[in-house]
């Protein structure tokens, strides 16, 4: 849910409720480094929810992790909005 502070809001991952701040134990890997990374999409699970994987690459190879993305996208049908919450 969107109430409470970071530390004690929670999200629903896999069927099991977890702690919203863990998001930054995957994020903070490539952060703190400076690794340049990308999200390419790759589908939609059956409720119409995007999916993605994160692309990271070397120190300095922004343009590659884009590639690498880009190709990825265009393998799997490219991008497409999800629909609007309503």
């Amino acid at each position: 849910t969107q109430d409470g502070n970071f530390y004690s809001r929670t999200l629903v991952a896999n069927g099991e409720e977890r702690g919203y701040h863990e998001i930054v134990r995957w994020t903070i890997l490539t952060g703190m480094a400076y690794l340049p990374a990308s999200v390419p999409p790759l589908g939609t699970t059956e409720a119409g929810l995007p999916i993605g994987c994160q692309v990271v690459g070397p120190y300095g190879s922004d343009l590659t992790t884009l590639a690498l993305a880009g190709h990825l996208g265009d393998l799997m049908g490219g991008y497409s909005p999800p629909p609007l919450a309503t």
